[in-house]
């Protein structure tokens, strides 16, 4: 409700789109710019002729209704090149994931439900195109970004503001049991144990945390929690002077192919992206 919104403070929601032009990948170990509308896409050269081509066949592929992995729908319907420098490395940056192991309905239902409904991915999107006279440019997750004016910290200091002195941290939970009523939840500081009660618990802990908690009440449901991968991503920040960077900077990032051996999933330009991200003159 907006009255929450604003206690949280009001969210930034516009890309801005007069400075995010390009999708940028980087191609034999450079840097290069990927059209999104259709004309460009299929004249440039980014692409060898035979996967442009082979995009041209996509219409013709039969379509599959049950799930897949990303990888199996992207070779069935727009063939191998397609998947290495598209669909792989959008899904590193968007999932830090492997396109071998994540379901298509999960990750990019949209491509899915053109399929079902058109028989055709391409086809769907021309269908689209012609229905509200004008092309949105093609994307596998196409999706407004957004952010917090102040950085993504303003959520949990406006959730901690809200909640004052019940927030315990530095806390680390180490069990938690049921009991006649509510739960009893085990707590360690430093050297020191105690123990809380609650009426519910809300476990907001990755996978690999919560199985060791979960598993004493529920074996079954720890042994899955436990088997969800996680890939290990660290994120770094870098700031210039803007006179120092010769890119231009006008895109969302660069995205980096697992195929080109690069050892990063991916750049993105956050000064570009949303005001307030650098000091003025820098980026």
């Amino acid at each position: 409700r907006r009255g929450n919104l604003d206690a949280v403070t009001e969210v930034q929601a516009r890309q801005r789109g007069h400075q995010v032009r390009h999708r940028y990948l980087i191609r034999d170990r450079q840097v290069r710019a990927l059209a999104l509308d259709p004309h460009g896409f299929f004249i440039s050269n980014f692409f060898t002729l035979s996967a442009r081509l082979r995009l041209l066949l996509e219409p013709f592929v039969a379509a599959e209704h049950e799930d897949e992995t990303v990888a199996a729908f992207a070779r069935r319907r727009f063939g191998r090149e397609f998947l290495d420098y598209v669909i792989n490395p959008l899904v590193g940056g968007l999932y830090a994931g492997d396109p071998e192991r994540l379901s298509v309905t999960a990750a990019f239902p949209q491509l899915k439900h053109l399929e079902r409904e058109h028989g055709s991915v391409i086809g769907g999107l021309l269908k689209r195109r012609l229905r509200r006279g004008a092309a949105a440019p093609f994307h596998p997750a196409n999706r407004m970004l957004f952010s917090f004016q102040g950085g993504l910290a303003t959520l949990p200091h406006a959730l901690a503001r809200r909640l004052g002195r019940r927030i315990a941290l530095g806390h680390r939970v180490e069990a938690v049991s049921p009991q006649r009523r509510g739960f009893r939840i085990g707590v360690r500081r430093g050297i020191e144990r105690m123990h809380f009660t609650a009426d519910s618990v809300v476990l907001a802990l990755p996978a690999y945390a919560a199985a060791g908690i979960v598993a004493p009440l529920d074996d079954s449901v720890g042994a899955v929690l436990a088997d969800i991968p996680h890939p290990p991503l660290s994120v770094v920040f870098l700031g210039y002077r803007r006179r120092d960077i010769a890119h231009p900077l006008d895109g969302l990032g660069v995205l980096a192919p697992a195929i080109e051996r690069r050892r990063v999933l991916g750049i993105l330009f956050s000064s570009t992206l949303f005001a307030g991200r650098a000091p003025e003159d820098h980026v």
